[in-house]
Formats: structure tokens, C-alpha cells, sequence
């Protein structure tokens, strides 16, 4: 089902889905009750040659219009599926799984160690050692960092060098984790209670102790520092913006309901959010106007997180790997940390360089004296 959201409208696109997911760039991904992988992309519907006698346990949206499906039992693999084959199997146990943002790379628990594979092709990466099982895992927004739930801890791994960077201690044994979209905050569910903890990782620090039911989507980290909770039926906002966290709001009966965070301008602030917009790409125009190479500076933006030290461990990858790196720092409170590459003499060198970093950029130029 499609909604509208500016006009309320609801349209129904298919029936007897089994299963469904969204992948980065707005492209979804069912399973209907006949073990049909479909994917619904700008209305069109393609069937995919995949079949399942038994819906997925996950299924994982990536890149490129593809899905990764992920199958448990005694034949447990994880598979790249496109519409037009079916990738090589990744074996897979008991152990939890979990793929990066745009499901190009899966990490994959068994006993004390976690595989990080390819998901085009099931290659192995590396292996990730750890003192005990993992219960847990989940990547950064941005995929650099690993994240594996080992008892009453979590242990941050580097994606790229495979270092293990620190560990984060918890009040007690816990049986899963949630990060929120900018990377700052980490939900850790307890083992025994219902409640979660709130881990600022920009300090490592815990920042509030919340009672809250779980399921797939709530607690949930909407805006840079609201939390939703769930406690029986009603749904209870918190601010993370000091410590212990405050309730701010309370819906009753909004436990019966979906919740989503959107990126979203309330109308009060429209004026304001359009004219600083127009200003910034005014701004961005004149300085991709012709100039003197000699003089004009081009930068790649790789990434932007509300993190400082995410950011700069990403730029001292970069700049390890040959890539003359620096973070700059917000400019205003909704701004993140971005790690940019460069200066260049020119777009030209700037997008040769890009094409050499094999990940996502987009070119910066800067206003003249930045």
C-alpha cells in the first residue's frame, strides 16, 4: 500500500505480501504467499525469479534495485537477489546477521567470530574475533563501524581494517541493539526488563535508563534528540537533550499505531528552511562557476555524522589510504561533521580522485575565502 502523504490518499499495489522491506534509495521488496520476490520501483512491479516454499527470516534492501534475502535452518545461507539471478550463497548458522546501509557488505555471527562478506559475490573479507558469541550486531549508518553485543558489553570494530577501536561497557546483559540514523545513538535492550538503555556514543556515556516495550518499531530515535517509547498502549516521547532524559509528550492509544520518522520541515519553519536553501545552493552555484583551476578549491564530501570521532577515524582512514583528508566542523546545531576529501585544483582532479575511493562522494566547492 501507497500513501500520500500530503493528501491522506492510500492506493493498494499488491495483496498477500508475506513480507516486505525498503532499500536505500526508496525501492521495496516483497514476498507474496505464492514465495515471489517482487520489487516495486517507481510503480512498475518486476518479478524476480527467486521462490521461497517459506518467507525469508530477513531480507535486507541494497543497491542497484537489489535485495538480500537471508534463509535460517540447517541449509541457512544469505544470497544477492537481482532480477535477473540469484547470487552465490553465503553460509549462515544460528548466530545474528546484519548488513551495512546500502547492503553491499553483511557481517554474520557463528560462535566466537563474525564474517564480513561481500554480498555481490559471498566473498569473505575478513573475520572479526571476539572473547564470546555475539547476540547482536549492527553496522553504523555510514558502514565503517561494527557494533557486536557480547554479554554485558559492546565491542566497536573498524569495517575497513578490521581493529578492534573499544568497548562499551553495559549496566547488565542485553539481547539487542538499535542505532538511530545519524549515528549518535545507540538502544541496547536489556536481557530481563522491559526498558532500554540510551548510549551516547558520541561520549560512550549512558545517557537514560527508559521503560519501553520492543518490536520493530519502537523505541525510536526521531530528530536529533527525541525518543519514542512504547508502555502499553500509549506511545511517550522523551528529550535526549539532557540527562536523565525528560517526557516531553505522550499519546495516548499511539501503541496501536505504525511509527515512521521522516525528514520532515514543520510549517512554521518553511520560510526559513526554503530562504536558507536558496541561499546555500546560491552559494554553492557561484562557486562551481568557470575559474581559475589554479585558485579554485574542490572537495569530495565521503560522509557526515553527528559524531566528531566517527568522523575523524574516517578521515585518517582516508588519509592513510593515500587521500588528503579533513573534518569540518558544524556550522549550525542540525549540521553533522563531514569528512571531506581534497582540496583539488579543479572538478576534473576532484572527480578523478572520487572515482579512486570506491564509496559514495558528491563535489564541494566552496564559497571564495572559505
Amino acid at each position: 500500500m501507497g500513501i500520500d502523504l500530503e493528501s491522506g490518499q492510500a492506493r493498494t499495489y499488491l495483496t498477500g505480501i508475506q513480507q516486505a522491506v525498503v532499500g536505500p534509495d526508496g525501492v521495496a521488496f516483497v514476498v507474496d504467499s505464492a514465495g515471489r520476490v517482487l520489487r516495486l520501483m517507481r510503480r512498475a512491479t518486476t518479478v524476480f525469479p527467486a521462490r521461497f516454499e517459506t518467507p525469508p527470516a530477513a531480507m535486507f534492501g541494497g543497491q542497484g534495485g537489489q535485495v538480500v534475502a537471508l534463509e535460517r535452518g540447517d541449509s541457512g545461507r544469505a544470497r544477492l537477489i537481482s532480477a535477473d539471478r540469484a547470487g552465490p550463497p553465503a553460509p549462515v548458522g544460528a548466530g545474528p546477521v546484519a548488513a551495512t546501509f546500502w547492503g553491499e557488505l553483511l557481517a554474520i555471527a557463528d560462535d566466537d567470530q563474525v564474517s564480513l562478506v561481500r554480498s555481490a559475490d559471498a566473498s569473505l573479507v575478513r573475520r572479526l574475533r571476539l572473547s564470546d558469541p555475539a547476540t547482536a550486531l549492527a553496522f553504523s549508518p555510514s558502514g565503517h563501524r561494527l557494533y557486536a553485543l557480547e554479554g554485558d558489553a559492546v565491542q566497536l570494530f573498524d569495517r575497513f581494517s578490521g581493529a578492534r577501536l573499544g568497548s562499551i561497557a553495559l549496566p547488565g546483559p542485553a539481547a539487542q541493539l538499535r542505532l538511530d540514523a545519524s549515528g549518535r545513538w545507540l538502544l541496547v535492550q536489556p536481557a530481563a526488563a522491559d526498558s532500554a538503555w540510551v548510549i551516547d556514543l558520541a561520549t560512550g556515556d549512558l545517557a537514560g535508563r527508559l521503560a519501553t516495550g520492543w518490536r520493530a518499531d519502537l523505541p525510536l530515535v526521531a530528530g536529533a534528540t527525541a525518543i519514542l517509547t512504547l508502555r502499553d498502549d500509549d506511545v511517550i516521547g522523551y528529550s535526549l537533550s539532557a540527562t536523565p532524559p525528560p517526557a516531553v509528550a505522550r499519546v495516548i492509544g499511539g501503541g496501536t499505531d505504525l511509527w515512521l520518522a521522516l525528514p520532515w520541515v514543520p510549517p512554521g519553519s518553511a520560510p526559513e528552511a526554503a530562504a536558507a536553501l536558496a541561499a546555500a545552493q546560491a552559494v554553492q552555484d557561484s562557486g562551481l562557476t568557470v575559474g581559475d583551476d589554479s585558485t579554485d578549491q574542490v572537495w569530495l564530501q565521503v560522509s557526515s555524522s553527528q559524531n566528531p570521532d566517527w568522523a575523524e577515524d574516517l578521515a585518517r582512514q582516508l588519509a592513510d589510504g593515500g587521500f588528503p583528508s579533513a573534518v569540518w566542523k558544524p556550522r549550525t546545531p542540525e549540521d553533522g561533521y563531514r569528512v571531506m576529501v581534497g582540496p583539488y585544483p579543479g572538478r576534473d582532479a576532484a572527480e578523478e580522485a572520487g572515482r579512486r575511493l570506491d564509496r559514495p562522494f558528491f563535489v564541494v566547492v566552496p564559497p571564495k575565502g572559505q
